[in-house]
């Protein structure tokens, strides 16, 4: 799906934050599959634990993280390894 390279993960006090442009689709796999989710309507933004990373990422893959998303990941061991890999031959 082209509008997974638009949604964005990023790290903001201490919770995943995904920022997409507004698709139902997008919202209501948010909503089925990512438990503890919060929309912020002032950030127009949605948040969930860090422990989610893996569900978001399957659930729209190839979608962009940021570094520090990813660093805060590694320092907590929660970064799967093949992902990492993944994200480094989409940057090429």
């Amino acid at each position: 799906m082209q509008l997974n390279r638009q949604i964005c993960l990023d790290y903001e006090d201490g919770l995943i934050k995904l920022t997409s442009p507004y698709d139902e689709k997008v919202v209501y796999a948010i909503k089925q599959n990512v438990p503890g989710r919060t929309w912020n309507k002032d950030k127009k933004a949605w948040f969930c634990s860090l422990e989610c990373y893996e569900t978001l990422i399957n659930l729209f893959p190839g979608i962009h993280v940021s570094n520090i998303l990813l660093q805060s990941l590694s320092a907590l061991q929660l970064q799967p390894i093949d992902i990492s890999i993944s994200l480094k031959e989409d940057l090429l």
